[in-house]
């Protein structure tokens, strides 16, 4: 009997064995986990090699199909217990719960069992340094209170990582530049909790020393000096390195400025400065050409002259064309570090001419201005213009005509305005947000008329699983200061067109007269919600929901009179900014017309 119980064992051993190898050169349709409370099954497949891949994730990744392996999955499954323990749950068990199989299309299912067992808690956050310094520089509680691995939390291995750089960066801000830390975990295996211990050795207080320039050849020591954020005998400070290295590039005049530090194995205390910079060419220019649906051809050209007239100064003559600016001239004069190393005094004169759907316009004038660069993600600043303009009287709606029109007038105003900007690509963001408030009041000096002026532009990109999500909400309004209440109508707020209201064409959303030309109106609302999901190479595509609309006076009735448009579109990344492609179709609107829109950038 028990020779013959041996026999069977080996046939089923042997069949089992034979399965095992079948598997092998299947193609993995899915892995199915059982058992997983703490992560998403999307999250534990990113940890495989054998991660699943769906058609358009292979053609963005130009991947293949994932061919089985007994191997990889081994290899995955303690992949994928590393992964539990460093979140945590130092217990768990993985194994194959079961595989199925399609003979007929070659797939392999497989089926992953998951115990996870208890987290690991963090009982106590403790320090322990060699000497009184650390103790005297921080407060514990307060440092405690920011780090991201805090007590009655579950553990985390990348959290620990993460507060031990938060500590050494602490302490080189606060001059310990040969600090170390180290730590110690005391964990407790019964009640599943463990002590977090942190050893530091602040070693000795450091100081800014002598400071080494190199590299400018016409820009001289003391300009760059003038940006520093430290002098000598500052305590060190790895921060003060930083924003001194961003105020030296604010000057606009190098391509390379490195900042270092020259510790050395002595742990000197007095800290040499190296600056090594390179100068960008006095004299460079750029030109462009393209094609859009509302600006028809466009072309300009933007010449610059560095250290004009010696020093950080610079100079730009720029010169546009399109179908909306036959011409747009201005000579911009500009100098970096005005009375602090994060102000720019500004004069620029200009000439243009703006042929827009509801009026023709010639703008002769000069705009002075002060920006000031706050912190790294903060710009403020304040204008004054001057502009004499010239009104072709027969541009403009018939409502127009009616009113006493000149054409020819002056206006003056003061403009303040203060933007956010913490996104992490200038031309297509992925995550951040870029919000702005402006507001002009016109009338202050000689001026033919007077209003006040605001706008806020809010703007936020997600970055989600396979796409990006990226909302706007632009606010606005206008209002006249004269008895008249007239405002010119280069200055009124028009919606509609590609990088507004999509589905409406340029300034064709608002008030319009019996003919449909635009009249401009006093209050704006402007909404979006786009969905972009990258495809392969440089091409994407999107979906979004537009919304918005102008009204002559006060904001109406918002929720009865926005106008909304549904649209796709197509997106080609080039280095200057995406080809734009959308098509668009007003929604719960007597006007259905679908309007196309090609043009260069994302439409927020």
């Amino acid at each position: 009997m028990i020779p013959e119980m041996k026999y069977y064992l080996y046939i089923i051993i042997l069949f089992m064995a034979a399965l095992v190898f079948a598997q092998d050169n299947y193609r993995v349709r899915k892995v199915i986990f059982r058992g997983n409370e703490s992560f998403s099954s999307s999250r534990l497949q990113s940890q495989m090699t054998l991660e699943p891949k769906s058609g358009l994730k292979r053609i963005r990744e130009k991947s293949a199909h994932v061919t089985f392996s007994r191997d990889l999955l081994q290899q995955d499954i303690q992949e994928l217990t590393t992964f539990y323990q460093r979140e945590g749950f130092l217990d768990v068990q993985i194994a194959v719960d079961s595989m199925r199989q399609n003979h007929q299309k070659n797939t392999l299912d497989i089926f992953l069992k998951i115990k996870e067992g208890y987290p690991v808690i963090v009982s106590e956050i403790l320090f322990q340094s060699v000497d009184d310094s650390f103790y005297n520089t921080f407060d514990l509680d307060k440092l405690r209170n920011r780090f991201a691995l805090k007590a009655g939390e579950r553990f985390r291995d990348v959290l620990l990582k993460s507060d031990i750089l938060f500590i050494k960066d602490e302490l080189v801000n606060k001059g310990y530049a040969y600090s170390s830390v180290d730590y110690t975990l005391k964990v407790d295996t019964l009640e599943n909790q463990t002590t977090v211990l942190y050893i530091i050795d602040t070693g000795p207080r450091c100081y800014f020393g002598d400071v080494m320039i190199s590299g400018n050849e016409h820009v001289s020591d003391r300009i760059i000096r003038k940006q520093l954020a430290f002098e000598k005998g500052d305590v060190f400070s790895r921060h003060k390195i930083d924003q001194s290295q961003e105020q030296i590039y604010q000057l606009n005049v190098f391509q390379i400025a490195s900042i270092q530090a020259r510790l050395n194995q002595t742990a000197h205390v007095a800290i040499p400065i190296s600056i090594k910079t390179k100068e960008a060419p006095r004299l460079t220019n750029k030109v462009g050409a393209g094609w859009g649906k509302e600006d028809q051809f466009r072309a300009f050209v933007d010449v610059q002259w560095l250290r004009f007239f010696s020093g950080a100064r610079r100079l730009n003559l720029y010169v546009k064309h399109s179908g909306l600016e036959p011409y747009h001239v201005y000579l911009r004069f500009s100098q970096p570090a005005f009375l602090n190393p994060n102000t720019t005094l500004g004069v620029n004169p200009y000439i243009r001419k703006q042929q827009e759907p509801g009026y023709i316009v010639d703008r002769r004038g000069a705009n002075l201005y002060l920006q000031r660069q706050i912190k790294r993600i903060f710009t403020a600043g304040i204008g004054y213009t001057y502009e004499i303009v010239k009104l072709d009287t027969t541009s403009v709606a018939d409502v127009e005509k009616k009113t006493d029109l000149t054409d020819l007038y002056d206006k003056s105003s003061m403009t303040l305005g203060i933007s956010q900007n913490n996104t992490d690509d200038i031309f297509s963001p992925t995550r951040g947000t870029n919000n702005g408030l402006t507001l002009k009041v016109s009338g202050i000096g000689p001026s033919s008329y007077h209003y006040t002026k605001w706008l806020i532009d809010v703007r936020q990109y997600i970055s989600l699983p396979a796409v990006v999500l990226a909302t706007r909400l632009k606010v606005g309004q206008i209002r006249s200061m004269d008895a008249s209440g007239f405002i010119p109508v280069e200055d009124r707020l028009y919606s509609g067109g590609a990088n507004s209201v999509r589905g409406w064409a340029r300034h064709e959303l608002g008030p319009q007269d019996a003919n449909g030309k635009p009249i401009g109106g006093q209050s704006l609302i402007e909404g979006s919600l786009e969905v972009r999901l990258p495809l392969m190479g440089s091409f994407g595509i999107v979906t979004f929901w537009d919304f918005g609309n102008v009204w002559q006076e006060n904001f109406g009735s918002i929720v009865d009179n926005l106008r909304h448009a549904f649209g796709t579109g197509l997106r080609f990344h080039t280095p200057i900014g995406p080809v734009r492609f959308d098509i668009a179709r007003p929604v719960f609107d007597e006007v259905n017309q679908i309007r196309w829109h090609l043009t260069l950038g994302e439409a927020f």
